[in-house]
């Protein structure tokens, strides 16, 4: 137990300098003391308009996906299950080849609309497929995420 505790220790104190050298780190490093001068400094505008959303960002986007990987684990019992696995991938690569071939302008918001389609039919699919009459079967959910996987790359092949 104290070593998890050391390792989680460990773990925090790197996130912080990591978050600080993305923050204070680039094409020009800054000083800690550049974060509380008056706002009138270019250096310090750039701190509070660019580097700092960034930086939040990054920690975000991190943790959200660490979320959403443990809850993968957890739905499919499964210790190394990840979205491709689950056909997620393979939903969001078919939406946006569909998107693409039907002429819809592939624009970043397009793409991360077509993406969350595909990803989310997909992962329905998978998840009618693993009900049965005592719920959800992880043992389903997997075998049968891995064929409708592979059943949508085979479509997204013959499309593109």
């Amino acid at each position: 137990m104290k070593s998890r505790r050391v390792g989680l220790a460990l773990l925090i104190g790197l996130l912080i300098v990591s978050a600080g050298l993305n923050l204070l780190g680039g094409p020009k490093w800054f000083a800690l003391n550049t974060l509380f001068q008056s706002s009138t400094h270019l250096s310090t505008q750039v701190l509070w308009r660019m580097r700092i959303p960034r930086t939040l960002c990054a920690l975000m986007v991190g943790a959200l996906l660490a979320v959403s990987g443990q809850l993968l684990q957890t739905v499919s019992h499964n210790p190394i299950a990840d979205p491709s696995i689950l056909g997620i991938n393979s939903g969001a690569t078919l939406a946006l080849i569909i998107g693409g071939v039907s002429g819809i302008s592939l624009t970043v918001g397009h793409s991360v609309v077509l993406g969350l389609i595909g990803a989310v039919v997909a992962f329905a699919v998978v998840m009618l497929l693993s009900v049965s009459h005592n719920g959800i079967d992880p043992l389903r959910l997997l075998l049968g995420g891995t064929v409708f996987s592979g059943f949508i790359s085979c479509i997204s092949y013959a499309v593109s």
